[in-house]
């Protein structure tokens, strides 16, 4: 409410001001709110153009809706023209992982440790690469490193510590295993757990189990529980405190967006409505037909 009522004051004082507008638009959710975004969003940059909260925030709407490609250059951008930022910097972690360029997702997440030793978003972001990119093994040292580590519940640690052990271990049973406490976790945990178990079970090959964590957290349905709202105690991140798709379009969700079912999740989502709507094609539909 008070967010709101500084936008529209400063809209009084000055109609075309920027900021007031994004801040306006930014009241909705990105989910299930694509279309509306952009529309709003491309507003500001037709008479902005290089309005990085602008930009930071169509990237977002862009990759939420699986436009790798298109998102990357605004989230490049942001890093330029605002290079101490840290969260456009987190942000382009994911982007270049996103887009194959793994080496400069690992610059982007070295950089950051280096000027924000405790963020924990690019902790967690360059934590996420290593370990789904065949580095199981960093990323477990990195949990284990409690100097350099960011302030996280334990829980969470103990989680990330026995996914990146099973990774890094390839044994059936102990990926099993990992498996059925990633899935314990689930109705406890918060929206982080959520996203952090969906690409968890797909890194594991419990493909199935993945879908129904995404289904469970994006759609409210199906056979398990995922915690969609913030609590107190649980670790807050910035990006997740609505719900959000970027994970879905990482590249190590591959088999999850092969899978048949995944469709009718983007089809129930609404997300397919928001392709056929504004006439992007996500990319990893390739030439494939809308859902």
């Amino acid at each position: 409410a008070e967010s709101e009522a500084a936008a529209r004051r400063a809209l009084a004082l000055d109609p075309g001001d920027a900021d007031a507008r994004v801040a306006l638009a930014l009241r909705l959710p990105v989910y299930g709110n694509w279309q509306a975004l952009e529309a709003a969003l491309r507003g500001v940059l037709a008479d902005h153009p290089d309005h990085v909260p602008s930009l930071d925030a169509l990237s977002v709407v862009w990759a939420s809706a699986g436009l790798v490609r298109a998102h990357y250059p605004l989230r490049l951008r942001t890093v330029a023209a605002d290079p101490l930022h840290a969260a456009y910097n987190f942000r382009s972690i994911y982007a270049h992982w996103m887009n194959g360029r793994v080496a400069d997702a690992d610059r982007a997440g070295a950089r950051g440790l280096e000027l924000w030793p405790r963020h924990a978003a690019t902790w967690l972001a360059r934590a996420g690469v290593f370990a789904l990119t065949g580095r199981a093994e960093r990323a477990l040292a990195m949990v284990d490193d409690a100097a350099t580590r960011p302030a996280l519940p334990p829980p969470l640690l103990e989680s990330m510590r026995r996914s990146y052990a099973a990774l890094a271990d390839g044994g059936a049973a102990v990926r099993a295993a990992a498996v059925d406490a990633q899935l314990d976790e689930l109705a406890t945990g918060g929206p982080l757990v959520a996203v952090s178990s969906a690409l968890m079970l797909a890194a594991l090959g419990a493909v199935d189990r993945s879908l129904d964590v995404v289904e469970a957290y994006l759609l409210e349905r199906g056979p398990m529980m995922a915690g969609t709202a913030w609590r107190p105690g649980q670790a807050l991140h910035y990006d997740l405190r609505r719900r959000m798709t970027q994970f879905l379009f990482l590249p190590s969700m591959g088999e999850v967006r092969a899978h048949p079912r995944f469709e009718g999740l983007m089809r129930d989502s609404g997300m397919a409505a928001y392709w056929r709507a504004s006439g992007h094609r996500p990319d990893h539909l390739g030439d494939a037909p809308l859902p």
